[in-house]
């Protein structure tokens, strides 16, 4: 049984860290792979740490993901402008891919950032990333031009999806 529950600093700490750098690390890995391009996991591992911040309330939160008791993914929000958030680092581990997990994840994410009264999510995800494309699809993002405030070097946007949930209109 999936329980996802909100992450509290520092008590979930070593939970969120493992989960950022696993995603990370295959990420930066599937990248390379993929287009030659090559970003350095450990030190996006010790930023994302170091800002952790960013993922906090009221601005963010971060979500977890159990699976019997073991942790199996996780997703974070932050503010990327004012009545605009921004979903990241959602993960979940590949033993628990095809269960629902991620969904869950990103059907919970949207209910707390309209609890936010936020108007917009909006997310960056590498092209590779087809069955996270469909996910989002499923629940009514659709894709937009690269936007303000995303983390991917400009020189990087074409390997790049953007896109995006109005929540006004559901």
């Amino acid at each position: 049984m999936t329980t996802i529950l909100e992450a509290n600093m520092p008590d979930h700490h070593a939970f969120v860290y493992d989960l950022f750098a696993e995603y990370l690390r295959w990420v930066c890995n599937t990248i390379y792979a993929e287009y030659k391009v090559k970003f350095d996991a450990e030190s996006m591992i010790v930023h994302d740490m170091e800002t952790i911040e960013i993922f906090s309330r009221p601005k963010g939160f971060i979500l977890l993901s159990y699976e019997d008791g073991f942790s199996s993914g996780c997703v974070c929000v932050r503010t990327l402008a004012k009545g605009i958030a921004e979903l990241k680092r959602m993960y979940v581990r590949p033993v628990y891919r095809g269960k629902g997990i991620g969904t869950k994840l990103v059907q919970e994410s949207v209910q707390q950032v309209r609890k936010m009264m936020y108007s917009t999510i909006r997310l960056d995800s590498a092209e590779f990333m087809t069955n996270a494309h469909r996910l989002y699809r499923s629940l009514g993002f659709t894709e937009i031009a690269a936007y303000e405030g995303s983390e991917i070097p400009k020189e990087y946007q074409t390997h790049w999806v953007f896109m995006e949930l109005n929540l006004s209109t559901r």
